[in-house]
């Protein structure tokens, strides 16, 4: 079973990347002390994603979601879904989320899906934006489940 975070709404929202994940040439980080020896064979000028370390991928994420899993259809109703992706045991991801969903004027929808045992019921709960608080995204960590939180 796979777990899947998104966000959608009836209008587009803002993709943000909040990764410390840069494209770069292999002659740029070869000397560097945490070089992936299973990098060596490349050439100097090939050019990778990289990230210092593994805290590089936890930041908040939010893209199109051009890929979207097999029956994601039959949850999001939605026309704008996005990716949700980062770190969200970390304070520092939550309160990202939370700055970036109070930009928004209009109701976003915040899915977490699990897909591959079949179609699960869905837990849902609609808040008001200014009332958010970081335990209401505790979704984001439930896993076997399907949950929606919508904002107004």
């Amino acid at each position: 079973m796979s777990q899947f975070t998104f966000i959608a709404s009836c209008y587009p929202v803002p993709e943000i990347d909040l990764t410390d994940i840069k494209k770069v040439k292999i002659k740029d980080i070869r000397n560097k002390p945490n070089f992936p020896a299973s990098l060596a064979h490349l050439s100097d000028d090939i050019e990778i994603l990289y990230g210092e370390d593994g805290h590089s991928l936890s930041g908040l994420r939010v893209s199109p979601c051009t890929n979207p899993p097999y029956d994601l259809g039959h949850y999001i109703r939605l026309e704008f879904i996005y990716w949700l992706e980062g770190a969200f045991d970390s304070s520092t991801s939550v309160q990202n989320l939370i700055d970036y969903l109070q930009t928004f004027k209009t109701p976003v929808e915040i899915w977490s899906i699990a897909f591959g045992q079949g179609r699960l019921p869905v837990h849902d709960r609609t808040i008001r934006r200014v009332d958010l608080h970081s335990n209401d995204l505790n979704i984001l960590h439930q896993r076997q489940s399907t949950y929606c939180l919508t904002l107004l």
